[in-house]
């Protein structure tokens, strides 16, 4: 909040002083001292309430946001995103650290968002259908080798469904197949409707047939920093799909959320290759004529991404497509001791109070048997662990006891810091080298975008607002407004919801019942399985908001 500085403060009891003097026929000296000093003087205290009125709110606000267990107010890192390049597969952790270069020359940390596996796949084709035709994405470079066979980069016609969707084509594959690859969307920022749908966009990798079956569908939940991580939609059974991020701090979405996709491992038997699958070869050999043959004897992993109707010209809103990608975000943890008799019970945090950057997330907070400490509304029946809350970049503990029952002495303390506002310098390819290049021997690093987003603190406006929108939340069911904002929300594909409730006699008697009508268009699904999928997702995940002894029934609504 933005509030009258000392001398306007000063300006305005000058004023007001001067139409006083003239009720009473007298005329202000403005050159006493003894009255500019008075002035002055007010004007400073007033100031000083002002700023202490700022901060016991957002002291408060702060308490409030550990008790509902909310994200604390914190700095925003800024985000870029970089593609790696390797000449055997390599397995990059999430938080590999990277290091990019300020424009004023100083040295900054980054740590990739999502792990990832890095190798000479590559991108052979990109094509866009939409309207009935087929098109090669101009965005994207083709390889010299495809380059030679002198496609046709115009749009011909094709009849592939009423739905538009984005086709990828791999080939360099690792034994891995396209396992754990990551991609990186560069949009068109007026395109409002692509940037919206694309996160919730279901991709298909295609069989050993060329066919894009159930078996191959992802939807994508929201990682670290808004990158996408892709799960199957029918999972193997066998755990060879599922994946387990190492411990690092749970981001909110940086700059460039929603545009980077990390796909899951793929077990052994879906890693379909084909030189052109089923639904689209008779079009694919219009774009490549002559030489169509030569670029189906390539096998190729192809991967389609399906666009809901009515989203803007994909051909002019993709600006390119690249893979072996992944966001960064500008993080670095400081470790430090703390002995709470010589430094007191309040810790600094953050740059304005004395800390070593701007405060992002708590990383660890042990006693010396190793023991973590808890936040300070966190139930727990142990009273000897040790509390901690924030308040204005500082962390006030509650120190553990120890096996006599005395407050412990010191603490370990991790904390996750960010440069804020200095690494939004940090340009495109200035991100060019790892930390540590013996981690990775041979992996090599490029910045693809600028940084961007990075802050150095949540203004009190802003925290008021997102902690309103807390208390308002509609991730539970509560009203009929609840279950119509979820249900309409969990897939695109979802044109419409109508909810109507009942009762029905059930095993155990009476039972309140909520039919969901969902509308949908049968031309945005590629089989009945996908609809059996989804229809199964959407009841879980409405079921498990839902109060207790409401059941959830859904039906469809075609046209």
């Amino acid at each position: 909040m933005t509030h009258p500085t000392a001398n306007q403060i000063e300006a305005e009891l000058r004023k007001d002083f001067r139409a006083r003097a003239r009720e009473y026929g007298q005329d202000e000296d403005r050159n006493d001292p003894v009255i500019s000093l008075l002035f002055r003087t007010f004007a400073d205290q007033i100031e000083g309430l002002y700023k202490g009125l700022d901060s016991a709110q957002l002291s408060l606000l702060d308490e409030l946001i550990g008790a509902v267990e909310m994200e604390p107010r914190t700095a925003r890192p800024a985000q870029s995103v970089v593609r790696f390049r390797a000449l055997q597969p390599t397995v990059v952790d999430p938080g590999l650290s990277l290091v990019g270069e300020a424009e004023s020359g100083e040295r900054l940390t980054f740590l990739t968002d999502a792990g990832l596996t890095v190798s000479r796949a590559r991108i052979a084709a990109g094509l866009t259908y939409q309207d009935g035709s087929l098109q090669l994405l101009s965005g994207i470079d083709l390889p010299e080798d495809v380059a030679a066979l002198r496609p046709n980069f115009g749009a011909v016609r094709a009849n592939l469904g009423s739905q538009p969707a984005i086709y990828l084509a791999l080939d360099n594959l690792p034994p891995s197949h396209v396992g754990m690859q990551g991609f990186f969307f560069d949009l068109n920022p007026r395109c409002e409707t692509l940037h919206r749908t694309l996160p919730g966009a279901t991709w298909c990798l295609a069989g050993e047939n060329g066919e894009f079956g159930a078996t191959g569908l992802m939807r994508s939940r929201k990682g670290n920093a808004g990158a996408r991580m892709l799960q199957w939609l029918i999972p193997p059974g066998d755990g060879a799909g599922e994946t387990k991020e190492s411990a690092g701090p749970s981001l909110p979405d940086g700059f460039y959320a929603g545009r980077v996709f990390r796909l899951p491992p793929v077990p052994p038997g879906r890693r379909g290759v084909t030189g052109a699958p089923a639904s689209i070869g008779p079009a694919l050999e219009k774009v490549f004529t002559n030489a169509a043959r030569v670029f189906f004897s390539t096998p190729r992993a192809w991967i389609r991404i399906s666009m809901p109707p009515g989203v803007e010209n994909l051909q002019t809103s993709i600006n390119t497509i690249a893979a072996n990608s992944v966001s960064c975000s500008n993080l670095e943890c400081v470790n430090q001791f703390h002995e709470f008799k010589r430094q007191g019970l309040s810790i600094p945090v953050s740059v304005e109070t004395g800390g070593k950057g701007c405060f992002v997330a708590i990383r660890s907070i042990s006693d010396k048997r190793n023991r973590e400490y808890l936040p300070r509304f966190q139930a727990d029946p142990d009273r000897t662990l040790g509390r901690y809350s924030l308040h204005g970049g500082r962390l006030d503990a509650d120190p553990a006891l120890d096996a006599a029952g005395e407050p412990e002495d010191q603490a370990a303390l991790r904390v996750w810091v960010t440069n804020g506002k200095i690494g939004n310098k940090v340009s495109a390819n200035k991100i060019v080298t790892l930390a540590n290049p013996h981690v990775a021997p041979g992996l090599q690093v490029t910045g693809l975008t600028g940084a961007a987003g990075g802050t150095n603190g949540e203004e009190l406006p802003d925290v008021k607002s997102r902690f309103a929108a807390k208390l308002r939340s509609r991730d539970r069911i509560v009203t009929e407004a609840d279950l119509l904002t979820l249900a309409q929300g969990f897939d695109q594909r979802i044109t419409g919801v109508a909810v109507e409730q009942g009762v029905e006699l059930g095993e155990t008697g009476l039972k309140t019942v909520q039919t969901v009508t969902l509308a949908m268009s049968r031309g945005s699904f590629s089989d009945g399985e996908e609809v059996r999928v989804l229809l199964g997702d959407l009841q879980r995940f409405l079921q498990d908001r839902s109060m207790a002894g409401v059941a959830i029934s859904l039906k469809e609504n075609w046209s």
